[in-house]
């Protein structure tokens, strides 16, 4: 009877080995599967986030002056609070502008800071106006995105621009003149032009 002890006893602790190991394998399992539940769901809250963010893409429009008068060049850009992509729009010859985001038109909801910049093309580029509208660390205008928005025309008005160069400013580099602005400045030679045979001495009189 004794001999037949220590056998009894090796199998229970065999027996209790086997349940030890299956409970890890479980809780390996169990764990495995909340890993892929946590990483899968914050995977899908972002590409949720993203592709509901991404389908709606809100028109604005608007004008910039400059001391009162349209601005006729430059660059408007916008900086979402909520950490979406901005949007970009030049700034026509007539002031108005029309925002795009990655070029496609329209900006994403919610309140952006709006920096607007305009430089002479020169080099190193000298700013047309106050440096701080171009920062969108100093600039105070902002913009509220929503379906509304673009109903009606959004106006930021400017003060302190320099002198604007006398030939056409386009968008960003004033200094460059337009088709309109070469034929004006193109000489009419014609007008100079001396009809043929014609000389520069007077014409021959009798002599008296």
């Amino acid at each position: 009877m004794s001999s037949e002890s220590p056998q009894s006893g090796g199998g229970n602790s065999a027996a209790s080995g086997s349940a030890i190991e299956s409970d890890f394998s479980w809780l390996r399992v169990i764990v495995t599967l909340l890993i892929i539940v946590v990483l899968g769901g914050g995977a899908a809250a972002v590409m949720w986030q993203y592709s509901s963010s991404e389908e709606v893409l809100y028109p604005v429009r608007g004008v910039v002056y400059l001391d009162g008068k349209p601005m006729p060049g430059g660059v408007l850009e916008t900086k979402p609070l909520n950490g979406m992509a901005g949007a970009v729009s030049p700034i026509h010859e007539d002031g108005t502008f029309e925002l795009k985001t990655n070029y496609e038109p329209g900006a994403f909801k919610g309140e952006h800071i709006v920096f607007i910049w305009w430089t002479d093309g020169g080099f190193p580029p000298k700013s047309l106006i106050p440096e701080e509208y171009g920062d969108p660390a100093k600039s105070t205008f902002r913009v509220n995105v929503n379906a509304s928005t673009g109903d009606e025309p959004i106006r930021f008005d400017l003060e302190g621009g320099r002198p604007i160069p006398t030939r056409a400013p386009g968008n960003t580099r004033p200094g460059i003149p337009t088709g309109d602005d070469v034929n004006a400045s193109t000489p009419d030679d014609s007008t100079d032009e001396a009809p043929a045979g014609a000389t520069d001495s007077p014409a021959d009189s009798p002599e008296k």
